[in-house]
C-alpha cells in the first residue's frame, strides 16, 4: 500500500528528514555516503571515487558553485548533440563565474567497449572541442563503462558520483557545509534555450529558500513541427498539462528540466533499497526509467509524510495537489527549453492508420517506451501527401481526443482547468468545438475538427501566448552553435 511505502521511504531517510528538522548539506552528503557504503560496499566506493579522480573539474568545487548541471551521455549515440547542448550553456547570460558547473555522465554498455569505440570517442571528442571553445565553462566529465543502457543507472551513479565529490569538497574545506547546491538534470539533446534559463532557475532557489523542487517548462522539436502536422498539437496538450500541474501544485518533475537541493535528496538516500518499478522494457532488451519523476515523488512522500501524518496518503496518486503552505515544486516560468523530439516521431507515425473502436491512440508520453529512428524524408513527404488528401486525418483527430482525455484525468476533480486550455488552443467559435460523448469522454464536434485540422498546421511558436514564444519574442530564444568537428 501507498501507507507503507511512505513508511520505507521515511525509514530509509536521514535523522534529519525523519524529525523534520533544517536539513543542512554537509550532514545530509555524508550521512548520504555512509548510507551508500553500507548499501553498496566498499568496491562499489572505490569505483565512485576513481570517477571523482578522474575529474579535475570535480576535484576543484568552491563555495561559488550553487548549480550542478547533471547530464547522463549515452556515449555511442551523443556525439552529433553533445557539443550544441554544451554550448546553449556556454551562452547562458547573468550566471555569477563559478556557480554553475556542468557534469557529464558519459556512459555505454560493456559490449559497447570494442563495438562502438569509434562513436564513444566521437563524443568524447566533442565534449573536448567544446572545452575548447567554450573555456568559461566548467566541464567535468567521468565515464561509465558498466552501464546497460538504463537511463535511471546512468543517473544514479552520476549523482552518487557527484555528491561524493561535494561531500569531499567539504571536508576539505572547499565548500562551506551551509551551502545550498541544487542538481539541474538535463538531457544531452537540447535544441534550444531561454538565455536566462540557469539563471532564473538559481534566482528561484533563493527567493523559495524552503522550497526542494523546481521545475521549467520543456518543449519538444520547435523547429521541426512545422514539418509535422498533428505532432505539434499532441505536444502541445501534453506540455499544457505539465505546466498546469506544476501550477496545481502537483509534484511532477521531468529529466528535461528538473531541478532538486542535493541536501534534500541526499536526506532521502537518492533513490533508496527501492528494485525501481517503474523501470520500462525497451526495445533490445534495455530499459528507459522515470528515474526524474521518482525524485520528485520519493521527496515529496518523505516531507508530507512527516508533515501530514502517512494516514493522508492512503489510496493517493502521485499527482496529489498540495497546498501553498506546504508547497514542494515551483514552476520557473523562464526556464524554457526545447529538446529533441526524433524519439517520438515513430510511435507517432505508426500510430496514424485507420481506427475502430477499441483501438490504442497514441498517448504522446507512451513514446518513451519506444526509442525507434525518425522517418525518413520520403516518409514525411508522404505524410504530408496523405493529409492533404484528408487520409489519416480521422486518425489525428482520434489522437488528439485520446490524448486530451488521458491529461484531463489528472485534473479529474476541476476538470474546467484544462477544458479552458483546449479552448485557448483550439480559440474562439460560435459553435460548441467538443462535447463530452455518453460515456463523459472528451470528443471533438464536426465543427470543432475542422477547427483542429486548421490550428494544427500552425507552428507551435505561433500557438497563441505561451513562455517559448514569450522567450523568442523577446530575444531570449538561445540557438545551438554548430559543432566544427562534424
Amino acid at each position: 500500500t501507498h501507507e507503507q511505502r511512505i513508511r520505507k521511504i521515511l525509514s530509509e531517510s536521514s535523522p534529519h528528514m525523519q524529525t523534520g528538522k533544517e536539513l543542512h548539506l554537509g550532514d545530509e552528503v555524508s550521512w548520504y555516503r555512509d548510507q551508500l557504503k553500507a548499501l553498496r560496499g566498499d568496491e562499489y566506493i572505490q569505483k565512485v571515487d576513481s570517477a571523482v579522480k578522474q575529474s579535475y573539474e570535480l576535484q576543484m568545487m568552491d563555495n561559488r558553485l550553487k548549480t550542478i548541471v547533471a547530464i547522463p551521455v549515452y556515449g555511442p549515440q551523443e556525439y552529433e548533440n553533445i557539443y550544441k547542448t554544451l554550448s546553449l550553456y556556454a551562452q547562458q547570460q547573468d550566471v555569477e563565474p563559478g556557480s554553475m558547473m556542468v557534469v557529464l555522465n558519459i556512459n555505454y554498455r560493456p559490449a559497447d567497449a570494442e563495438k562502438r569505440k569509434g562513436d564513444i570517442e566521437k563524443t568524447k571528442a566533442a565534449i573536448e572541442r567544446a572545452r575548447r571553445d567554450f573555456p568559461n565553462l566548467q566541464i567535468a566529465t567521468f565515464e561509465d563503462g558498466d552501464n546497460q543502457k538504463s537511463v535511471y543507472s546512468a543517473c544514479n551513479y552520476m549523482y552518487d558520483v557527484i555528491l561524493s565529490a561535494v561531500d569531499e569538497a567539504i571536508r576539505d574545506g572547499a565548500i562551506d557545509p551551509e551551502q545550498d547546491i541544487a542538481i539541474l538534470r538535463n538531457d544531452a539533446d537540447a535544441h534550444h534555450m531561454d538565455s536566462h534559463y540557469v539563471q532564473s532557475m538559481q534566482q528561484a532557489m533563493d527567493e523559495n529558500p524552503k522550497t526542494p523542487l523546481f521545475t521549467g517548462t520543456s518543449w519538444i522539436g520547435v523547429e521541426e513541427q512545422q514539418n509535422i502536422p498533428g505532432f505539434g498539437s499532441l505536444v502541445s496538450v501534453d506540455r499544457m498539462a505539465n505546466v498546469l500541474q506544476a501550477l496545481d501544485g502537483a509534484i511532477h518533475t521531468e529529466g528535461r528540466s528538473e531541478c532538486f537541493r542535493i541536501k534534500h535528496f541526499a536526506a532521502v538516500r537518492g533513490f533508496g533499497t527501492d528494485e525501481f518499478p517503474w523501470l520500462i522494457p525497451i526495445k533490445d532488451g534495455s530499459v528507459a526509467a522515470t528515474d526524474d519523476l521518482y525524485i520528485g515523488w520519493r521527496i515529496e512522500d518523505a516531507m508530507r509524510g512527516y508533515i501530514s501524518n502517512v494516514q493522508y496518503y492512503k489510496g493517493r496518486s502521485p499527482y496529489s495537489i498540495i497546498d501553498e503552505n506546504t508547497r514542494l515544486l515551483r514552476r520557473v516560468p523562464r526556464a524554457v527549453i526545447d529538446s529533441d523530439h526524433e524519439r517520438l516521431l515513430e510511435p507517432y507515425y505508426r500510430s496514424l492508420k485507420p481506427v475502430k473502436e477499441g483501438d490504442n491512440a497514441l498517448v504522446i508520453e507512451d513514446a518513451y517506451r519506444s526509442f525507434g529512428d525518425r522517418p525518413s524524408g520520403t516518409d514525411l513527404e508522404a505524410f504530408k501527401s496523405r493529409l492533404d488528401n484528408r487520409q489519416d486525418f480521422n486518425g489525428m483527430v482520434w489522437q488528439f481526443n485520446k490524448n486530451v482525455n488521458y491529461f484531463m484525468g489528472f485534473f479529474r476533480n476541476n476538470r474546467q482547468i484544462y477544458e479552458n486550455v483546449v479552448n485557448t488552443f483550439l480559440g474562439k467559435s460560435d459553435q460548441p468545438l467538443w462535447e463530452y460523448d455518453e460515456k463523459g469522454r472528451f470528443k471533438l464536434t464536426r465543427e470543432g475538427e475542422q477547427r483542429y485540422h486548421d490550428v494544427m498546421l500552425l507552428r507551435i511558436s505561433d500557438q497563441g501566448s505561451n513562455p517559448m514564444r514569450e522567450a523568442i519574442d523577446s530575444g531570449r530564444w538561445v540557438t545551438p552553435i554548430v559543432d566544427p568537428g562534424v
